[in-house]
């Protein structure tokens, strides 16, 4: 399960949604717990990005007495909840989109879900996690493999989007939203 989780965590492959619901005068909310990763909000047609505490404040520095509203921001409080700014006026439901939980192993549950590629990553770094207190030689060997595995998983990851970049370009105003630029993400 812990090499799992690495790999969710780092490739970001399966993603998922969730409702949020938000209700009034509440300033720190839950995130749905079937979101691991939290990437988009989503309220009607309008798209925000998680942000920062400091980019909060370095956007709006009178944001703790600002007037209730539809909240527009969402500052990553901990690994579980989000602030909302400004304060919600009324009951919301939000859309949640992020990177899901994966599925544990366990007794009942022995697969893993994905590809091939996938399952020979988690397997691999299992191994290398299982054999490190006692065999660190063959931990070694085990997590080198994983570690080929999991780019080969990214590079096929890469290779299957419909948009396939053959070249990098600077970053554009709806990129700089996604990372979670207020002033930016407020044209969206």
């Amino acid at each position: 399960n812990e090499a799992q989780m690495e790999m969710y965590v780092d490739t970001k492959w399966a993603l998922s949604t969730a409702t949020m619901p938000l209700v009034g005068t509440d300033t720190v909310v839950s995130i749905p717990g079937a979101i691991l990763i939290p990437q988009k909000i989503v309220y009607g047609n309008l798209e925000w990005w998680p942000t920062t505490q400091t980019r909060l404040e370095q956007w709006e520095r009178t944001w703790k007495s600002a007037a209730e509203g539809q909240p527009k921001h969402f500052v990553v409080w901990d690994a579980e909840h989000f602030r909302v700014w400004p304060t919600p006026d009324a009951t919301y439901e939000m859309l949640v989109q992020g990177v899901g939980w994966p599925v544990e192993v366990s007794g009942a549950v022995t697969s893993i879900a994905g590809s091939r590629t996938y399952q020979n990553a988690v397997g691999f770094r299992a191994a290398g996690i299982l054999l490190e207190a006692t065999r660190s030689d063959l931990a070694d060997a085990f997590n080198a493999l994983g570690e080929e595995s999991r780019l080969e998983f990214k590079r096929t990851l890469r290779n299957r989007m419909s948009n396939n970049l053959r070249r990098l370009r600077p970053g554009t105003t709806f990129t700089m939203g996604q990372a979670g630029s207020l002033p930016i993400s407020r044209r969206y």
